[in-house]
């Protein structure tokens, strides 16, 4: 298959795909569904390019993979992960993501792609909503039970390929809690700090952080602080008091106005917190530069 583009934005540069069981009517906000699988056989231009969501975004599917043979590339939000024959994947389809063979020895790969409300739920519970790769995982036997399930799926074997799937599911976790090297795909602590940055005149919660990035508030909380020292609220109330000290020094706005741009509840608020941050009144920091 040469380069196409779906009508989701995706970019798809296939060599020969063997599809198992395709079902474009997948049920995704039931409690579990698989919507395909197939092998995939590429050639050294293979490339899939999840770059644009378009509707694929509101259809919350994971993407396992299993590497067959030869060497592969994922990116998952701007990080590259190298995969090769024994290595197991997982990715998200609200992530952006690229994955691609390596031209010099392509690999071809066995995939199932699954979703779900219990799936969703077992990935937030365990914060493997970005995705997650697993280095010589060797679970080809059930990729391989599940595809020759799927090639003849009815209503009478529907629950032993769901069993399968979730016996594979076990055995992430397991791999997870043991010694097995694992690569989380997963936000760095500087990639939330630099999104509350960004936004730091607007009014960013917790919530906000959590929605942006599709992992808990506690995995984003324990992320930050371990990195950083303190809690992502405690940073972002540092970052408005520095942005209001700015304000404060290089404008003549009043200390309401800067309290509104900031989104404290109001101007009381903003001058007990500047007062906490940093033992004076806004007012007395911005008299002891002069102005008035």
């Amino acid at each position: 298959m040469s380069e196409r583009h779906d009508e989701n934005g995706i970019i798809f540069n296939f060599g020969t795909e063997k599809y198992a069981y395709e079902n474009p009517h997948s049920e995704y906000e039931g409690p579990f569904c698989i919507e395909k699988m197939g092998i995939t056989y590429p050639d050294k231009r293979y490339l899939i390019d999840r770059q644009n969501y378009g509707r694929y975004f509101y259809r919350h599917i994971y993407i396992f993979e299993y590497v067959i043979s030869g060497e592969g590339y994922v990116e998952c939000d701007h990080e590259v992960y190298k995969v090769r024959a024994g290595d197991f994947y997982m990715l998200s389809s609200r992530h952006l993501l690229r994955y691609y063979c390596d031209p010099e020895n392509p690999y071809s790969k066995i995939w199932i792609n699954v979703g779900g409300r219990i799936l969703n739920e077992m990935m937030q519970l365990y914060n493997l909503q970005s995705g997650i790769v697993i280095k010589q995982m060797n679970c080809r036997k059930t990729f391989d039970s599940i595809y020759e399930e799927c090639a003849r799926m009815d209503e009478n074997n529907k629950p032993e390929i769901y069993r399968n799937v979730f016996k594979l599911l076990v055995r992430i976790l397991d791999q997870l809690t043991g010694d097995a090297a694992c690569d989380m795909l997963a936000p760095s602590s500087y990639k939330i700090r630099d999104f509350i940055d960004s936004n730091i005149q607007a009014n960013i919660g917790l919530d906000d952080i959590a929605n942006k990035f599709f992992f808990s508030k506690s995995y984003i909380i324990s992320c930050f602080k371990n990195e950083f020292g303190i809690s992502p609220k405690q940073y972002i109330i540092q970052k408005k008091i520095e942005t209001a000290k700015n304000m404060l020094l290089e404008t003549d706005m009043s200390v309401k106005a800067i309290s509104e741009m900031l989104h404290f509840a109001d101007s009381h608020h903003f001058s007990n917190t500047f007062k906490k941050q940093t033992g004076i009144s806004p007012m007395e920091y911005r008299s002891r530069t002069g102005l008035n």
